[in-house]
């Protein structure tokens, strides 16, 4: 019983690594906020990576209910400050309203 329930989160960790798509490095052309949410949008100057479909990919986008909200908004606004190089992860699996929804950023020294 050990063993299987061992491989079955062996499983669920390996797939999780595959819910997501990364673009990048690219310099963040915008940072769009607001809308009466507590959400954030970025645009890297070309269409996001749609993996799952989503309506729109202009930009990729996430709300206050997701977790790493506050995370990804600070490192965007350090990235945007300093003309600093990102990668941007989206999700394979979820759209965040009619867009990619951002679960990453990585900032890359230039």
């Amino acid at each position: 019983m050990k063993n299987i329930i061992i491989g079955a989160a062996f499983v669920l960790a390996c797939s999780a690594s595959f819910a997501q798509t990364t673009v990048g490095p690219v310099h963040l052309q915008q940072v769009v906020t607001g809308w009466n949410s507590e959400a954030f949008s970025v645009n890297a100057g070309t269409a996001m990576p749609n993996p799952a479909g989503c309506g729109a990919t202009d930009l990729a986008g996430t709300t206050i209910n997701n977790p790493g909200y506050k995370t990804f908004y600070a490192a965007a606004l350090t990235a945007m400050a300093n003309d600093t190089p990102v990668l941007i992860v989206v999700s394979n699996t979820v759209c965040e309203g009619a867009r990619p929804r951002l679960i990453g950023i990585t900032l890359n020294r230039s």
